[in-house]
């Protein structure tokens, strides 16, 4: 007999487990709503390409926070094995949770997407009207092509099911036989097996895939820059010409590469909080915090998911930091899109 149901439960912790991420899903949910009112109240910043996409990433939280706001409330009432959890709906509300969950996955692809709004900017000097009619329809294509297709496509396959915190997603079903070598066409929902390989292909992956496509920009971008910076101390403004040897046959104007001589000209254009080491370091230092949010955010989760593919038991500390930190996408992300722009009105 295998307890397949042992890293589900939690006994005497599922109060604060369920109360926990209604709190900060509620938080998240007001954070996005500030981070839309502010670009919203000036229409000059709807004009930008990255403003443009954080309205998109911020819905996509606001999503991600409602359902994470709805804890398990929406789980199936009916369902044995999760006695202990407050659950007061039916298999359709558990469905209508999990199609929002996976709606809100599509927020780390947007994070992934306004980096390469910034490495098209600074390394090809790309404008935003040419960004908004050449880059942007693609963009917003793709991604709501797989944010529809991927949630229709987990309904239809019966993939939402409720797994314990945080209410339903794509799980298997927990009516199912525990014992090892079950027939698994008696499940009426989806096997084991599959929901553990279609949570990886409908949400792990995806989110891991944004993170390195992320951090693979922002290191290019911090060479880009660095470099950038190099030759502006080399530029000899009575000259107009190169002073640095090994570039000595390029001429340095500002009409040909308008983001490299003043270090304003880049912190206009990019939400990057200024140090003492340049505009280089602080487009390092920006890299840094949109990764440590992002680790801060799924961590947790990743390390249930395999967790669970290893049937071994969850840690109590474990699933407290992913009920506190996975609602909390959105308060990061206004974090990383205000903090720079207070801290600019403080000078």
């Amino acid at each position: 007999m295998k307890d397949c149901l042992k890293t589900r439960h939690v006994g005497a912790y599922v109060k604060p487990l369920v109360i926990i991420p209604c709190i900060t899903g509620a938080i998240s949910f007001c954070c996005s709503i500030m981070l839309v009112r502010s670009i919203c109240k000036e229409k000059k910043k709807l004009k930008r390409g990255r403003e443009r996409l954080l309205l998109l990433l911020s819905s996509f939280d606001m999503v991600f926070s409602i359902a994470c706001g709805m804890s398990t409330f929406l789980g199936p009432s009916d369902l044995e094995p999760f006695t202990e959890y407050i659950v007061k709906g039916n298999v359709a509300t558990c469905n209508l949770q999990g199609f929002l969950y996976q709606l809100g996955t599509c927020a780390p692809i947007c994070s992934a997407l306004i980096t390469i709004y910034y490495l098209l900017r600074v390394k090809w000097n790309m404008t935003d009207s040419h960004f908004n009619k050449c880059v942007l329809p693609f963009m917003y294509l793709g991604l709501f092509l797989w944010a529809i297709g991927s949630s229709v496509a987990a309904l239809v396959l019966e993939l939402y099911n409720f797994g314990g915190i945080l209410g339903c997603w794509i799980d298997d079903d927990h009516k199912c036989p525990c014992e090892i070598g079950y027939d698994l066409e008696s499940c009426g929902r989806a096997s084991t097996l599959n929901a553990d390989f279609m949570m990886w292909v409908f949400g792990i992956i995806p989110v891991l895939s944004s993170l390195l496509v992320s951090m693979g920009a922002i290191a290019l971008l911090y060479c880009i820059v660095l470099y950038q910076e190099k030759r502006a101390r080399s530029y000899d403004p009575s000259t107009g010409a190169d002073r640095s040897p090994s570039l000595s046959s390029t001429v340095f104007s500002t009409a040909s590469v308008q983001f490299l001589p003043a270090r304003n000209s880049i912190s206009a254009r990019l939400p990057i909080t200024h140090g003492q080491s340049g505009t280089a370091g602080a487009v390092f230092e920006s890299g840094i915090w949109y990764a440590l949010a992002f680790w801060l955010t799924y961590l947790p989760q990743f390390v249930m998911a395999i967790l669970a593919m290893t049937s071994l038991t969850f840690p109590h500390w474990i699933r407290l930091a992913n009920v506190t930190l996975l609602p909390l996408q959105g308060f990061f992300n206004f974090l990383i899109y205000q903090v720079p722009q207070w801290r600019r009105k403080k000078k």
